[in-house]
């Protein structure tokens, strides 16, 4: 006869795995905790992502300016505030969000002679600091995987299985490993393996981006990054080869592969490396995902701490 305990932990993690399987509502609220550690006053802006898709939001203090940078047109909120010496404040971006799991099969009829070579096909094919489709051997590890396929659907499965089998995960960070450190270092957090498939996707001929979020329903809701590879037709198919990876492992009961992402994150921005402005500053960001905080008085003048939190309204 089983223990209660084991039973308890035997539906617990069948509840964990299905809530993401269906629609949810979340109240989210995300907050961000400033306190000023030098002995003068200082002149704080904050930048804060704010979900994807989302059109309403409570901003406090209600002096917040939302923005919406012009490459990828990912939304931010902007507070500008004085500081004085020793003092702290909060600020936070409130809202309702609607999530749903995003399934998609291959259409494996469609090959990659019929993209439409425009401006969003050109956009996400480009390179940057962290995706690197021309590094050689991101090139040469492309066509060993790709081999004579020629369904873009297909190719991309292959890449995220590649990475599924091949990379290890260690290491998280804030920050957004590139694909050279994916390929280099002896284990990469989620950021790093979407990289790599990003840079191995736009390598073979498929654009692709990162998305960046949190995950959503849970009591600790941490960073997480997955990815989205461009078909032919113009839609997205979501890949999460990190998320397959820990679970084929049997170190996480969260979901994601290749096709499936489900309603248990919430997505604050695609891409990276790029603009945004601040204030009277246009400042180059790695990701927009994490506050971004700058103070006039430098480096270490404002100690910065935030929480994600969502609460299931379904």
């Amino acid at each position: 006869m089983r223990s209660f305990k084991s039973s308890f932990l035997g539906f617990k993690q069948k509840f964990l795995a299905d809530f993401s399987c269906l629609p949810q509502k979340y109240e989210v609220v995300y907050r961000v905790f400033l306190e000023n550690k030098v002995n003068e006053s200082i002149a704080v802006e904050v930048a804060l992502p704010l979900p994807i898709g989302v059109k309403s939001f409570v901003l406090a203090p209600h002096k917040a300016e939302v923005k919406v940078e012009p490459k990828l047109g990912n939304t931010y909120a902007v507070w500008s505030l004085e500081l004085p010496p020793k003092e702290s404040t909060a600020l936070h971006a409130k809202c309702i969000a609607d999530c749903f799991p995003q399934a998609k099969k291959c259409e494996n009829n469609i090959t990659a002679d019929e993209y439409h070579k425009d401006a969003l096909y050109k956009l996400y094919s480009k390179s940057n600091r962290f995706i690197s489709p021309n590094n050689a051997k991101v090139r040469e590890l492309a066509k060993r995987i790709v081999k004579i396929e020629k369904t873009p659907c297909k190719i991309a499965k292959n890449i995220h299985e590649y990475l599924v089998n091949t990379l290890a995960y260690g290491n998280p960070m804030q920050e957004l490993y590139s694909c050279e450190d994916a390929l280099e270092k002896s284990a990469v957090d989620c950021g790093g393996f979407s990289a790599l498939f990003a840079s191995l996707c736009i390598a073979s001929g498929i654009p692709a981006r990162i998305v960046f979020g949190f995950w959503a329903g849970y009591k600790i809701n941490t960073m997480h990054a997955w990815v989205e590879a461009m078909l032919p037709n113009g839609t997205w198919i979501s890949a999460d080869p990190s998320v397959e990876h820990l679970r084929k492992l049997g170190r996480t009961s969260k979901r994601g592969s290749f096709g499936f992402v489900g309603s248990d994150r919430i997505a604050l921005s695609h891409g990276c490396d790029f603009d945004i402005e601040i204030g009277d500053k246009t400042v180059r960001v790695d990701i927009l995902q994490n506050p971004i905080v700058h103070s006039s008085a430098g480096d270490g003048s404002v100690e910065v701490k935030y929480e994600f939190l969502t609460q299931r309204l379904l």
